[in-house]
């Protein structure tokens, strides 16, 4: 039988996916506001290709004409504005579902993955169960702050509307022409500043599934392993940073995860941060400037070998892969 991985080895691998998906999930949602921008900038040209004149401007007189909306008539300017409103509310629903989604993926996958790779690592089965939809709905939803995500992400998303409302208007009564327009609308929805980052709507919807996506990740592994120490095995918590330039430190933000890198779980269960803030994992510190945008990780591992009379106090545990244990738990 093959030497088995250390359970070390298995968290980062997990961590890893996890980096994966919260990648996935930014994607998507750029996808899904530059989709939605690209129609209503589409709508937009071809007015403007349509009734320009000479300055490249569409006259205030054709922005007011009716034209048929439905069951009546509207101007061309609040059709406009209403088609603009409708997809703002498709983007609504389908970030709102396709986060939701994302993130009771990467928990299960966060909370299994860590359970397999310590009772796999330790080579001893440590008695754990499926998930239950309620609890995992719980994690996924519960608060960091005092707001959940979902009813952040809508209130971005309704601001978005009236911004983008507001920006045609202001567009039509100053005589803009169509250049400026699809530039205000771009960067509102779905940009890209000088230094590439995404900008608008979609920035604030990436921002959101960053963080609660950390967080889900590392509270599932927090759980599985405060899990597998109760059952008896021992584990240390080491705080990670992602070793790169943007880890927040005190040159460029009010407190520095560089500082924190390696920090060992304290008995209390905690880690502490320079500014005092305190938490389980991070993500969880109880602080905006902590937590916000953070994508620090926990590498759990075992500071010792279990010694033969220590494994004989449990099962064994199989030798199998990761799907094939997900696969053991859900056929009881």
């Amino acid at each position: 039988m093959a030497k088995r991985p250390s359970v070390k080895t298995g968290i980062l691998r997990v961590n890893k996916e996890s980096d994966r998906l919260i990648e996935n999930q930014n994607t998507l949602l750029l996808q899904i506001y530059r989709r939605a921008m690209l129609q209503t900038t589409r709508d937009m040209r071809r007015i403007y290709s349509r009734y320009a004149d000479d300055d490249g401007v569409v006259p205030a007189s054709v922005w007011n004409q009716l034209e048929p909306w439905e069951q009546g008539y509207v101007t061309r300017q609040r059709k406009l504005q209403i088609q603009i409103a409708r997809q703002v509310k498709e983007i609504d629903a389908k970030s709102l579902d396709t986060t939701e989604k994302y993130l009771t993926q990467l928990y299960e996958h966060s909370y299994y993955g860590t359970a397999y790779s310590v009772q796999n690592g330790l080579g001893v089965a440590l008695g754990f169960d499926m998930l239950s939809p309620d609890r995992v709905r719980a994690a996924v939803l519960n608060p960091t702050w005092k707001i959940k995500w979902p009813e952040q992400l809508h209130k971005y998303n309704i601001q978005l509307s009236r911004q983008a409302a507001q920006t045609v208007a202001t567009g039509i009564a100053t005589g803009k022409p169509y250049v400026w327009m699809e530039r205000e609308l771009r960067r509102e929805w779905a940009g890209v500043d000088k230094n590439g980052s995404i900008t608008g709507a979609a920035a604030k919807a990436q921002r959101i599934a960053r963080t609660e996506g950390h967080r889900a990740h590392n509270t599932a592994q927090s759980q599985a392993a405060d899990r597998a120490q109760k059952a008896g095995v021992e584990l240390q918590y080491v705080w990670s940073t992602a070793g790169d330039g943007r880890v927040r430190d005190f040159a460029t933000s009010e407190t520095s995860h560089v500082a924190m890198n390696g920090q060992v779980r304290g008995e209390d269960g905690m880690f502490r941060s320079p500014i005092g803030s305190v938490g389980p994992t991070p993500g969880q510190m109880g602080a905006a400037v902590d937590d916000i945008n953070c994508r620090c990780t926990m590498v759990i591992s075992s500071p010792a070998s279990m010694t033969a009379a220590e494994k004989a106090q449990f099962d064994v545990f199989d030798d199998q892969t990761y799907d094939e244990y997900v696969e053991s738990l859900k056929n009881g």
